[in-house]
C-alpha cells in the first residue's frame, strides 16, 4: 500500500517519495528509517557495549549530518532526550500503540517532535548526528519490549526490509 498526497512535483529518493510540500509518499512495504541507507552495524554484531553485543542496527549516512529520520511504526512520543541516557545523545523514544515495544532514534542533531506527540509511520521525527557515544554521524535504531530497559532490547523488526 502506498500513501499519496497531492503535489505538483516529486523527487524520488530510495523506497519513499519527497514531494514538493514537503510531506512523504511512503511504500508501504518498506521501513528504513533512512533511506536510502543500509544498516551497516546490525544487532547483535559483538562488540565494545555494555551489553557485549550491539543492541540495536546502526545506519551509516557516510559523514552526512542532518540525513531526514523517520519513524518506522505509529505511536506516541515518551522521551525526545536523555530517557534511555546520555551515551544515545539526542534521541527520540517512541511507544508503540499497544504500549508494549518502544523504539529509539539515538544520535540525533536536531529533533522534529516532541514528548506527547502522536506519531504515523513514515513521519520526520529529527535527523540523523552524532550526539552521544558516536564515532560519526549516523542513526542507531533501537527497540525495547516492556518493560524497557537495556536488557530489554531485541532484534529490530519495525525497520525490517526483509518483509
Amino acid at each position: 500500500m502506498v500513501l499519496r498526497q497531492p503535489a505538483l512535483s516529486r523527487s524520488v529518493l530510495g523506497p519513499r517519495i519527497i514531494l514538493s510540500s514537503g510531506l512523504l509518499e511512503l511504500d508501504k512495504r518498506m521501513n528504513n528509517p533512512v533511506p536510502p541507507y543500509v544498516v551497516t552495524t546490525p544487532y547483535g554484531t559483538p562488540g565494545d557495549w555494555a551489553a557485549g553485543y550491539h543492541t540495536g542496527d546502526d545506519y551509516s549516512t557516510h559523514g552526512l549530518f542532518g540525513v531526514p529520520v523517520y519513524a518506522t511504526q505509529r505511536g506516541r512520543v515518551v522521551s525526545v532526550s536523555g530517557l534511555w541516557g546520555s551515551a544515545y545523545g539526542n534521541c527520540v523514544v517512541t511507544v508503540g500503540p499497544l504500549g508494549l515495544i518502544q523504539v529509539g532514534y539515538a544520535h540525533l542533531s536536531a529533533v522534529s517532535v516532541r514528548a506527547g506527540d502522536r506519531v504515523t509511520r513514515g513521519q520526520l521525527v529529527g535527523h540523523s548526528g552524532d550526539t552521544g557515544r558516536a564515532t560519526g554521524p549516523h542513526l542507531h535504531y533501537e527497540e525495547r519490549r516492556w518493560p524497557w530497559r537495556y536488557s530489554n532490547n531485541r532484534r529490530p523488526r519495525f525497520n525490517d526490509q526483509r518483509s
